[in-house]
């Protein structure tokens, strides 16, 4: 592992101050939790990059802390794959005063937890916030445990910004430009469906928006550990968040019914994909089910064996606009292809 100075926080010791930087690798912290915050909008590929981590880390123990927009969660039965400590936080922004709690006790929790690496996936709304805030939280919690004496190595955000969509939706939702600007590592994801003249004009964009920023083209979230440490700078600890429960799109959540098979699922959804940002899910289909991940109008179909995702809850996520995606327009793609009534509830 590199060996360049960290972002680290005591809390093992009754104070409030923030620790002068050490080395990662030092007798003293060998024991720490290295950390890392991902952010990204909707279908960027957060989940594939960090799916690509864990096959960076096979002796390691790694832990996740998966934050979902809606009430469901859908990405950490995706990931959870091999020896992994999986935390789900739903229906918000961690960031947001509403999950901000919730956060800081799960960052707690992990420090008494046998993991070596702790990766956070924001919300693809999540308008990331000063991290200080959160460590300060975390150490007024351990004082009550003076016999965890962990600490994190706090690395710095990484945002992945989807080459496809990213022009596009930095004209539409202002939080795309915010996670650029407070990150230091930007994985431009699904460089190989643009041109590299795309690329670069892509890559001019971010560093306009962020010129601190070390931009890192690539495909399917593909990054090496190495390349993290080092090129990742630590973020601006006085970054504010803007992020609040009134600037997020709308989202419906979709029971999926059984069927024999899966063309009413795939003709549905590409009905439906193009009033969507976001669309993933499970549908029973026979014995098996039927995993969908769609951004906008790309929309990926995996089958999969009921065993790969025991936990897998039979729901569809389509989050949109609400001036496109509301729930005649649901509806009537549904009676389309379906025989049975909608269940259905609008998440927010």
């Amino acid at each position: 592992m590199n060996s360049r100075p960290a972002m680290c926080w005591d809390i093992s010791r009754p104070t409030y101050k923030r620790q002068k930087e050490v080395n990662v690798i030092s007798t003293d912290n060998h024991n720490n939790i290295e950390m890392y915050l991902v952010s990204g909008f909707l279908g960027s590929g957060k989940t594939s990059f960090l799916q690509n981590m864990l096959t960076h880390l096979p002796n390691s123990r790694v832990g996740v802390i998966v934050n979902e927009f809606g009430s469901i969660g859908i990405d950490g039965t995706v990931i959870q794959k091999g020896e992994l400590t999986i935390q789900e936080i739903n229906n918000g922004s961690i960031f947001c005063a509403c999950l901000k709690g919730g956060f800081t006790r799960t960052l707690a929790a992990f420090l008494s937890q046998p993991v070596d690496y702790l990766f956070v996936e924001a919300s693809g709304l999540a308008d990331p916030d000063n991290m200080e805030t959160y460590f300060l939280q975390v150490e007024k919690m351990m004082l009550k445990k003076p016999e965890v004496t962990r600490r994190y190595n706090y690395r710095g955000g990484i945002c992945v910004a989807d080459a496809v969509n990213f022009e596009d939706y930095l004209d539409i939702f202002p939080v795309v430009e915010s996670q650029i600007q407070k990150s230091r590592f930007i994985l431009l994801n699904k460089c190989d469906q643009v041109s590299e003249e795309e690329q670069k004009a892509l890559t001019d964009m971010i560093l306009e928006i962020n010129p601190e920023a070390c931009v890192y083209p690539t495909s399917y979230g593909k990054v090496t550990l190495d390349v993290l440490e080092e090129k990742l700078l630590k973020e601006d600890p006085h970054a504010e968040s803007l992020n609040t429960p009134w600037n997020r799109p709308v989202t419906y959540i979709v029971d999926m019914p059984v069927r024999d098979t899966a063309v009413p699922v795939h003709k549905f959804c590409r009905k439906i994909a193009p009033l969507t940002i976001r669309m993933k899910g499970f549908a029973p289909v026979g014995d098996g089910l039927c995993h969908v991940e769609a951004v906008s109008t790309e929309i990926v179909f995996e089958d999969m064996a009921k065993d790969e995702a025991p936990h897998a809850k039979l729901k569809l996520v389509l989050i949109g606009r609400e001036d496109r995606l509301t729930q005649e327009a649901i509806e009537e793609a549904w009676r389309t292809f379906f025989d049975s009534e909608i269940v259905m509830v609008k998440d927010w």
